[in-house]
């Protein structure tokens, strides 16, 4: 008797002992491993498909946050960022409806990019009011998040008010997106804030929307940089001292080591935000 037959006769004695009925398996002698046929390897599947979904999640999740982003600064429509004509504004509530979708949104950083030394900037942020200010028609009006206009004045910002023509103030608009620190209540000026004066309100800008009538809403962040501290900072913080409000550019800085750690080692010129 062959090994074969005496594992069939095995089998048998030990189904009739139990109880039940012989099962017999063909499988194929001359494969490596024949016993892994007989089972359903199930976890590389299921491990497949929750990458996939993992990663059909967080393209949705992409798509929505830039059409979010696309939507509240218009970049959905098709539009000349270098024309010096100023957009169609048809109706004042409409106008004023839209301030609350200029500004920058503020999200969590919940992952490390692979690139955030070499594509990415920082800026510090300072404590106060998150604003967007716009300079047209010859005076400088400050809305909130909510769009609510809570402040309006003359500033050097073309098409403020102060220092231009009445063509120049119809023909320009600005518009930034800032931090407000008021600063009208203090007496006396303290450590933090020993570089503003008292009794003015100071915008720190983080962003620039718009500067002269062009659009800078489709340029990327490192233009739109490079544009507002090298070409337009003269014009953003021109200031005198009977103006009601001062206007200063919060610099953007690499996201190097060597970089962070130059910038985290000295105290900051402005009280910065904290969680």
């Amino acid at each position: 008797m062959d090994y074969v037959d005496q594992l069939n006769g095995l089998s048998h004695q030990l189904s009739a002992l139990s109880g039940t009925d012989q099962i017999q398996v063909a499988v194929n002698n001359h494969a490596d491993s024949p016993h892994r046929s007989l089972y359903k390897n199930t976890w590389p599947a299921e491990d497949q498909a929750r990458r996939w979904r993992n990663e059909l999640f967080e393209v949705e999740r992409n798509a929505k946050r830039r059409d979010k982003f696309n939507s509240n600064r218009d970049l959905n429509q098709v539009k000349n960022p270098w024309s010096e004509k100023p957009a169609n504004k048809s109706s004042k509530v409409g106008r004023q409806g839209r301030k609350r979708s200029m500004i920058m949104l503020a999200e969590w950083f919940l992952f490390m990019p692979k690139d955030f030394e070499t594509d990415y900037l920082f800026k510090l942020c300072p404590k106060g009011r998150h604003v967007c200010v716009v300079a047209w028609k010859g005076r400088t009006d400050v809305y909130a998040r909510s769009g609510t206009r809570i402040e309006s004045f003359l500033s050097r910002l073309p098409g403020g008010g102060l220092g231009q023509s009445s063509v120049m103030m119809h023909r320009y608009e600005t518009v930034l997106d800032c931090i407000m620190v008021d600063n009208r209540n203090k007496v006396h000026q303290d450590s933090a804030s020993s570089e503003f004066p008292d009794g003015k309100l100071i915008f720190m800008v983080l962003d620039l929307i718009s500067f002269k009538s062009t659009s800078y809403d489709d340029v990327t962040f490192f233009e739109r940089c490079e544009w507002l501290e090298n070409y337009h900072k003269t014009n953003v913080e021109a200031y005198e001292n009977t103006d009601p409000a001062q206007f200063k550019i919060v610099p953007a800085y690499a996201c190097d080591k060597d970089t962070m750690k130059s910038v985290f080692s000295s105290p900051p010129p402005f009280e910065v935000f904290s969680c």
